[in-house]
C-alpha cells in the first residue's frame, strides 16, 4: 500500500527528448497514454497504451533505457484509471466500428453506475445514418447496447450479461 502524503505537491508530468530528434515523449495523464509531439511524429500526438506500442511507432529510432525506464516511473506514479480489460473492451468498440470512419466522433470508456465499466459511443448528428449502423454493427457483434441520453446515435455497450451474480467483464462477441 502507497502512503500519501498529504502536504506533498502531485508531480507534473515529465517530457523526455528522443536523443537525435526533435521529438518528446510523455506519460499523458488524462489521455491515459503516451504521446509523441515535435516534427515528423510518427502518431501526430495522438495516444499509444503502452511502451511496446511507443517503441513501436518510433521504429528505426531507439527509445533509450533510461527514457523508457522513467516513462514507466511516470505511469506508475500516474497509472491509468480504467484497467486492462475495459481499455480492451474499448479498441474493440474502436476497431468493430472503423469502417464509419469520422461518422464516429467518441469511443469512450464510461462508469454509469458504480462498479459497471461501459463503453460510451457517439455518432456525428448531421450523418443520419451513422447511428443506426453503429448500433447495428455493435449489436450484429453480440455486444449489449442501450441508447444513451438525448442524442440520436450516441450508446453505451455494456459488459457481458451477469452470469450467476458475477460479470464477466467481457464484451460478447
Amino acid at each position: 500500500m502507497r502512503r500519501i502524503d498529504p502536504g506533498a505537491k502531485p508531480r507534473s508530468p515529465r517530457v523526455y527528448l528522443i536523443p537525435g530528434t526533435g521529438l518528446t515523449v510523455e506519460w499523458d495523464q488524462p489521455w491515459e497514454a503516451y504521446v509523441v509531439k515535435g516534427p515528423g511524429a510518427p502518431t501526430d500526438g495522438g495516444p499509444l497504451e503502452t511502451l511496446q506500442e511507443l517503441v513501436t511507432a518510433l521504429d528505426p529510432v531507439p527509445l533509450p533505457e533510461q527514457v523508457r525506464a522513467s516513462l514507466a516511473a511516470d505511469r506508475a506514479w500516474h497509472p491509468p484509471l480504467i484497467g486492462d480489460d475495459w481499455r480492451r473492451r474499448v479498441k474493440h468498440v474502436r476497431e468493430l466500428l472503423a469502417p464509419l470512419g469520422t461518422a464516429v466522433t467518441q469511443v469512450v470508456p464510461y462508469i454509469p453506475a458504480p462498479h459497471l465499466e461501459a463503453v460510451e459511443v457517439a455518432t456525428d448528428s448531421t450523418i443520419t445514418r451513422a447511428g443506426p449502423q453503429a448500433h447495428q454493427i455493435l449489436t450484429g457483434a453480440g455486444c449489449r447496447v442501450r441508447p444513451h441520453g438525448d442524442l440520436v446515435g450516441a450508446y453505451l455497450v455494456l459488459p457481458a450479461q451477469e452470469s450467476r451474480g458475477r460479470s464477466t467483464g467481457e464484451v460478447n462477441r
